[in-house]
């Protein structure tokens, strides 16, 4: 799931104050946090997501220059395929360096574990 910032992230002088920006939710008692930020301003961390009447935890990529929230369980990996779909829950991305290798925290097959995504080949 991507979503777009309806406003951008608040700046203290020249230095952007990095923010995720929440996912969509109804609900008004989420959290967010943002754990890690590359050279190219994209950010790793967490935003609350609604599932019945609890809010849980989804890894998140918030892009600088994009202003899009991504939701990481959605993310496309080479051959298509989500983390979501190959039966993964990431719930918290604690790094991202320049290359944009993230790292985090998730569950599989309901064991509690960690991932990390390599960002998609470019030729």
């Amino acid at each position: 799931m991507r979503f777009i910032c309806r406003s951008p992230p608040p700046t203290l002088g020249n230095s952007a104050i990095y923010e995720i920006c929440g996912l969509p939710i109804n609900r008004t008692d989420w959290s967010s946090a943002a754990y890690s930020v590359n050279k190219l301003g994209q950010v790793v961390g967490y935003a609350q997501i609604e599932q019945g009447q609890n809010l849980v935890n989804r890894a998140v990529l918030y892009d600088d220059r994009t202003g899009i929230t991504t939701d990481l369980n959605d993310f496309a990996l080479d051959g298509g395929q989500t983390p979501g779909g190959l039966g993964w829950t990431l719930t918290t991305a604690v790094s991202i360096n320049d290359l944009g290798v993230m790292v985090g925290y998730g569950s599989y097959a309901s064991v509690n574990t960690c991932w990390i995504i390599y960002p998609k080949c470019q030729d």
